[in-house]
């Protein structure tokens, strides 16, 4: 945690004398092609070790990352993510450039969201917060022990979760801690536990429906 902690500060106080910019990773793009572009040492690749170089094959597409460069256009330092838990520093010294690899820091924050539904939960849920993941969050939750093609316009869902900030901006899925969706007055309740494993208010692990088309509501 310390670690990258300092990391994170390293960063942010560069960006008062430098100029970060954020782009995606972009789809068929390594690490030696992205050192090729930038004019960057291939040296940063080749002096990996093996299990290093094969951390570095599972950067993403699409994933945003970060380049800080000076005032005359010299990048200083990157930071790239793998997965939400890791990420590749690359960065400047008076020896050259180094890269290390170093935790995320990220700021996670608990939040809470009631919705009325007047479309579909999906489409509620991304009107209501303008989270996308959080939606496709929920019906994953869900898809397994309520049919939603029985919901109907005014009935309630309430969402408890974690989102994480990274440098400002959303960082990963949200986790859905706990949830409610109505539906014709009854309420079904799902409990995040054991990772990515949902059970009902019992400790049942949930089962059943699967929401395959659009809702009808009547």
């Amino acid at each position: 945690m310390k670690r990258c902690l300092v990391v994170l500060v390293l960063f942010l106080n560069s960006v008062f004398a430098s100029t970060m910019s954020e782009y995606k990773w972009e789809q068929g793009e390594t690490l030696l092609t992205f050192l090729e572009k930038h004019t960057l040492p291939l040296s940063i690749y080749y002096n990996l070790d093996t299990e290093e170089q094969e951390l570095a094959t599972e950067i993403m597409s699409g994933v945003k990352y970060q380049v800080l460069k000076s005032d005359e256009g010299k990048i200083e330092q990157v930071l790239i993510p793998i997965g939400e838990e890791l990420q590749l520093h690359i960065f400047d010294t008076k020896d050259g450039y180094k890269l290390t690899t170093t935790p995320i820091a990220f700021q996670e924050e608990d939040e809470v969201a009631t919705i009325e539904i007047t479309q579909s939960p999906y489409q509620d849920i991304i009107n209501s917060t303008n989270n996308y993941l959080l939606a496709h969050e929920f019906i994953q939750a869900f898809k397994n022990s309520v049919n939603f093609k029985m919901l109907r316009s005014g009935d309630r869902l309430a969402i408890f979760y974690k989102k994480r900030t990274r440098l400002g901006q959303q960082f990963g899925a949200p986790k859905i801690e706990a949830s409610m969706v109505e539906v014709r007055g009854r309420k079904n309740y799902v409990f995040r536990y054991n990772k990515d494993r949902f059970y009902d208010e019992n400790g049942k692990e949930v089962e059943g429906f699967f929401l395959s088309r659009p809702v009808n509501f009547t």
